[in-house]
């Protein structure tokens, strides 16, 4: 079985920083699957693997891939946060910049928006 986690993990991760939004969909979902079925011992070993990709795509330059990113760290931490636990530290850095970018878009109001000659990156405006 660990050989099989193995070879699907590596597969799954590396397209959570895909730029089209139903592949990273298509990953959640499977990630989604995957998870709760996988116990400790098998999901453990993959943990720090989990956290570096997660970490990739925390720090894509792409506001979807980043919100995505989370999605995936939630997921991970839901069923298996003790075995991230002793690399979870490395994430923090990224987590700080998603999040002070974007509360700094939200800190803009629309008059300032409007003011500057329109909308700006309304990209991490919508929920997909």
């Amino acid at each position: 079985m660990q050989l099989e986690w193995a070879r699907i993990v590596q597969a799954v991760l590396s397209m959570i920083v895909d730029a089209e939004a139903p592949v990273r969909r298509a990953v959640i979902a499977l990630l989604e699957l995957m998870l709760p079925s996988a116990s400790e011992v098998v999901f453990a070993p993959f943990a720090r693997t989990f956290v570096v990709y997660i970490s990739s795509a925390l720090s894509h330059t792409d506001a979807a891939v980043q919100r995505d990113a989370l999605f995936v760290l939630r997921l991970c931490l839901q069923k298996h946060g003790d075995a991230l636990r002793p690399f979870v530290h490395s994430l923090y850095p990224n987590l700080v910049s998603v999040f002070s970018r974007r509360i700094s878009h939200l800190a803009r109001s629309p008059t300032t928006v409007a003011a500057h000659g329109g909308g700006g990156d309304d990209d991490d405006d919508d929920d997909d």
